[in-house]
């Protein structure tokens, strides 16, 4: 508003204070209020425009906000897992170090187990020889029992020949 009183004030002093200077002026004048009106218009399109665009902006913020503590949330639960991800990592290496020290043990046990089975194996054969050799020992013995007891038998017959044969002499 300060420079259209400087512009009308260099306008008065250029044209003077004739009829037509006024009418002159009364023109420069409209169009200032003109200008001034469109100008008027123009910033209070301009305030309206800036009140939608800060209402856009604070929507915008509250958005951002509302991003801000979700992300903050996605982070705070994407350490949880970090935090689980790592002690189930290292749960898992130790799982895995035991397992390897049991399946060393357990191949060891089966070494040691296929030894033993292999010396029980020999022993068995072993001990099933000397059963087989009692055994025909055992049928040689028997037989030999058998004849002793046959022999044994003869001899008891032929004694009690000779005794009934010794009584009816004598």
């Amino acid at each position: 508003r300060g420079e259209v009183m400087e512009r009308v004030a260099e306008l008065t002093a250029k044209l003077g204070n004739s009829k037509e200077s006024e009418e002159r002026l009364a023109f420069a004048i409209t169009d200032l209020e003109s200008d001034k009106q469109q100008l008027e218009g123009d910033i209070a399109a301009r305030e309206l425009e800036n009140e939608k665009l800060q209402v856009q902006l604070d929507e915008k913020k509250e958005e951002a906000d509302a991003l801000t503590e979700d992300l903050n949330t996605y982070k705070e639960d994407l350490n949880k897992h970090r935090a689980q991800a790592d002690a189930a990592s290292e749960e898992m290496t130790a799982l895995q170090t035991a397992y390897d020290g049991l399946r060393t043990e357990a191949e060891s046990c089966k070494e040691k187990l296929e030894e033993s089975l292999a010396t029980t194996t020999a022993q068995l054969e072993k001990v099933t020889a000397q059963t087989h050799a009692l055994q025909l020992a055992l049928e040689g013995l028997q037989a030999e029992h058998d004849a002793a007891t046959a022999k044994l038998k003869g001899l008891e017959s032929e004694n009690q020949q000779l005794e009934e044969a010794s009584a009816s002499k004598g």
